[in-house]
């Protein structure tokens, strides 16, 4: 999956979790400026992206995992390493 697919994806499960249009979600969207995230969702929202992308954050990822930006990011390096990994086996 390269970069646009993962941001789309990504955005698709913003919505769903804060049940608002995929047009809301920008790589500026974050707990300080969704009214609609709370603790509550932010579990919610990381166990579906978990879920979505087939990755597993670690406490510290879910703690620093407060905006779009921040969330791609690490699923950009999580999914390029499990890529690299597979690449390096026949």
């Amino acid at each position: 999956m390269d970069n646009v697919g993962i941001e789309n994806k990504l955005k698709q499960v913003f919505a769903q979790a804060f049940t608002v249009s995929e047009e809301n979600i920008t790589s500026e969207t974050s707990m300080h400026s969704l009214e609609q995230w709370s603790s509550l969702l932010h579990f919610k929202l990381v166990a579906a992206v978990e879920q979505a992308f087939m990755v597993k954050f670690s406490e510290e990822e879910f703690m620093m995992a407060i905006s779009f930006r921040e969330i791609l990011g690490l699923l950009e390096l999580k999914i390029q390493s499990r890529e690299d990994h597979k690449c390096s086996f026949p």
